[in-house]
């Protein structure tokens, strides 16, 4: 017991000599600087304008902000501070703090001004319980928005040229028509919109253009990596190793041992110009690309810099739909989609830089495998791709000729840019006069599985017309069921009955739904994707006369559009 009296006495002993010696702490002569504000100009103005703060002591302020909202600071000194008024401030005083955690309080309130919301685009259906997005000139300046006279969520994700609501805490279960309606910060008055169909929530959507990252056909951006290259040598470029290429150019990295995890052989960089990617309007954005080990395994990984933080993730099968382990491995090239978000990215907004980066993975992690891998046609798609390749166009295919049509390979001359592979299929014909049918060549069996061609179907060729024009009309069969596909003038494309390309090769990126295909026989609306059907290309001279030249390759479905440059969703 004495001994527990003797503990008691020594703890409450050091608790005072702690409080003591915290006391006599703030006796110590020591002034920190205390900013003080004497002016603010002007103390009324519009966000993104600058505003001037004018005092004392202010060079060592951290932070100011406008009532809670932090705010840049673009120029600073002991005795004035510029700021930009963020586009979420709202009325209040600017407090400064700095880093002594002193802090000073502007006896004035400053009141910014906003932008009018114009150019409202209004959704074409709201699901019950979903999200739905509506698209404007400064569509962050909207502070409500209600549908059927309930207020909805905004949610945080909002740019300055679209905003995503969600209706989970509505009741729109007995209504099939809503009108939403839209408060702004600046008041400005804006027509509600028409009545809107509710739908129930579905998870399809059409999905936004593809971005092409990297297509090797010129140099990519590089950056060095931090692998000791004397100690684990490798060699990177374009087109290593004398492999067959995808879709011209490729980019490649070997080693004769992979380095395992000692280290980044290199990355390739995209920052679009400084821009960054924007992916507000994105679903499902999916990093896809085309890879060949050439039967020896490498390894790449995504690295992305998403506000201001750049962080690495790693490529382990995709859920097991692919084999990989931290290495890839393949005899030829296959395409490969990976889901951002579940790797562990947040892209709900912008991603400011992409990277590649190359390492050894599981290769020479504890082996003496050899390093091998080529990739290319890197993009963000807003979807896995799901390929289901019709045709490579490496070889000649049955072809039913008339009026003297003929199918070969690789007959043009002079043709630029890139298409698959070695070869590519070939009809040419001199003077031909308009709608004259050349013959055709038809893919049996096709299937595209329900589940991942749920958001819809697209079918991309490569199409080439040299120095002349050409055209081909698309069909799909099954059984008694016939849907025929002619490219016209409205079109993405601009395609009047023929293709002219000027001998570059060019993308066809073609959404197909066999109910709104021009009835050729049967019933196209009974064709069912996911069973066996075939695809069939007619060459028909359409509005070409004289010389008729089309040369096609790589004819393939997938659930996105393969050709970068076609936007869906133009207003």
């Amino acid at each position: 017991m004495k001994d527990k009296f003797i503990y008691i006495y020594l703890f409450l002993a050091s608790v005072f000599v702690f409080q003591s010696c915290n006391d006599d702490a703030s006796e110590y002569d020591i002034k920190f600087p205390v900013p003080k504000i004497t002016e603010v100009t002007p103390i009324e103005t519009f966000v993104d304008d600058n505003v001037t703060i004018k005092g004392t002591s202010l060079e060592d302020v951290t932070i100011v902000r406008i009532n809670t909202v932090v705010a840049t600071v673009l120029n600073q000194s002991d005795t004035e501070i510029t700021i930009r008024v963020p586009r979420s401030a709202t009325a209040g005083p600017i407090l400064l703090h700095n880093k002594y955690r002193k802090e000073a309080l502007s006896e004035v309130v400053f009141k910014p001004k906003y932008p009018d919301v114009i150019g409202v685009s209004w959704p074409n259906k709201i699901e019950r319980k979903g999200n739905f997005k509506i698209k404007a000139t400064n569509a962050d300046m909207i502070l409500k928005v209600t549908v059927n006279d309930m207020e909805a969520t905004i949610m945080p994700n909002a740019t300055t040229e679209a905003i995503t609501v969600n209706v989970a805490g509505i009741d729109l279960s007995a209504v099939d028509e809503a009108v939403i309606k839209i408060t702004t910060r600046s008041g400005n008055a804006v027509d509600s919109s028409p009545f809107i169909k509710i739908e129930s929530m579905t998870d399809t959507y059409l999905p936004q253009k593809t971005i092409m990252l990297f297509d090797f056909e010129t140099q990519p951006k590089t950056v060095a990596g931090d692998a000791n290259s004397s100690t684990y040598p490798h060699t990177s470029g374009l087109n290593l190793n004398d492999i067959t290429p995808a879709f011209g150019s490729y980019f490649s990295v070997l080693a004769n041992v992979g380095n395992g995890w000692n280290g980044t052989y290199l990355t390739l960089l995209n920052d679009n110009d400084g821009k960054g990617f924007d992916m507000n309007l994105y679903n499902n954005p999916h990093i896809t690309f085309m890879v060949n080990t050439n039967g020896k395994s490498g390894y790449a990984q995504p690295v992305l810099t998403i506000n201001g933080s750049r962080s690495d993730k790693h490529l382990t099968g995709q859920g097991g739909e692919y084999s990989d382990d931290y290495k890839i491995t393949t005899d030829g090239w296959e395409w490969r989609s990976y889901d951002l978000a579940k790797l562990g990215f947040d892209v709900s907004n912008k991603i400011e830089v992409v990277e590649i980066g190359f390492r050894g993975g599981n290769i020479g992690n504890g082996n003496t495998d050899p390093f091998e891998i080529h990739v290319d046609q890197i993009m963000i798609t807003d979807s896995p791709l799901n390929p289901v390749i019709a045709t490579k166009g490496e070889t000649l295919l049955s072809f039913k000729a008339q009026n003297g049509g003929k199918l070969t390979l690789d007959g043009g001359s002079g043709l630029t840019g890139y298409h698959y592979g070695e070869h590519y299929l070939t009809n040419k014909k001199s003077g031909v006069p308009n709608w004259q049918y050349l013959g055709d060549f038809s893919i049996d069996n096709i299937t595209l599985d329900a589940a991942k061609f749920k958001n819809g179907v697209f079918l991309n060729f490569l199409v080439n017309t040299g120095a002349n024009s050409g055209y081909a009309q698309l069909e799909i069969v099954q059984g008694d069921n016939k849907g025929g596909k002619h490219f016209k003038g409205d079109n993405p494309y601009g395609d009047d009955y023929k293709f002219t390309t000027g001998s570059e090769w060019q993308w066809r990126s073609i959404q197909i739904n066999p109910a709104a295909m021009e009835k050729w026989g049967g019933d196209p609306g009974s064709i069912d994707l996911s069973q066996p059907f075939t695809t069939k290309f007619g060459f028909s001279t359409g509005n070409v006369s004289g010389e008729f030249e089309t040369h096609l390759d790589y004819i393939i479905f997938t659930t996105v559009p393969l050709d970068p440059g076609l936007n869906l969703h133009k207003d």
